[in-house]
């Protein structure tokens, strides 16, 4: 299922650096005409060469594929287009679909990060994800 990528890249500040944020809004079915989610690639960091992803799909759209197709999507504009050297994701730790679209695309787990993310009314885990593009698959 691949998604049709369309949005804006614009200026962003992460801490403390200026960097640039390319967000993207999603869509697929057929034609692509329908909404499906956002994508975006934030906290460039062009000192470090680095970014971080996250993305956000409808429910109607989860289980279809596009949260891989998306996630390496974003890695190839991140390390070809942006020539970064590392994408991260932070995801919580029970969400098992992004963990899984960041695996399938090469992203490795890093560590966790315990009780980062307020959620709800509690402190929840997150998991620490990266790809260095020396270990980037593009046909992943």
């Amino acid at each position: 299922m691949a998604a049709d990528v369309t949005g804006r890249e614009e200026p962003a500040l992460h801490g403390g650096r200026r960097g640039r944020e390319a967000r993207r809004v999603l869509r697929g079915g057929a034609g692509g005409g329908t909404l499906i989610g956002t994508a975006t690639l934030w906290g460039i960091d062009t000192h470090n060469r680095s970014a971080h992803i996250g993305i956000e799909l409808l429910p109607s759209a989860r289980g279809k594929g596009y949260g891989t197709d998306v996630v390496g999507t974003l890695c190839h504009y991140g390390f070809v287009v942006r020539s970064l050297q590392r994408l991260q994701i932070e995801t919580l730790a029970d969400n098992a679909a992004m963990l899984g679209s960041a695996e399938r695309n090469g992203f490795v787990r890093e560590g966790v990060l315990r009780s980062s993310a307020w959620v709800l009314g509690e402190f929840l885990d997150e998991v620490l994800l990266g790809l260095l593009v020396k270990d980037w698959k593009p046909d992943a």
